[in-house]
């Protein structure tokens, strides 16, 4: 039982560190994968609103794939996304 109080003590640490857990109401799962990347360079919502405007920009992921990374940042332009770079 002296395991918990260490392990809560190193998701203090790694929360401290990385920020808070993520969660997300896509229930697919490229689509939570897709989430958390753009999550990485902005904040949750901002990422839901880039996934969206892609959604809306391609007609789907396999466009987004052999699409120039240029023209996928030009998508999500003024989302304050980073996780392009």
């Amino acid at each position: 039982m002296a395991a918990k109080p260490a392990l809560q003590k190193m998701f203090a640490v790694f929360e401290k560190k990385y920020g808070g857990v993520c969660t997300f109401s896509e229930e697919r799962p490229l689509d939570q994968l897709i989430l958390l990347i753009l999550a990485k360079g902005t904040n949750q919502q901002k990422a839901v609103d880039a996934l969206n405007m892609l959604r809306q920009e391609f007609v789907d992921w396999n466009e987004v794939r052999v699409t120039a990374l240029h023209d996928v940042d030009q998508a999500i332009a003024g989302l304050g996304t980073k996780a392009l770079e």
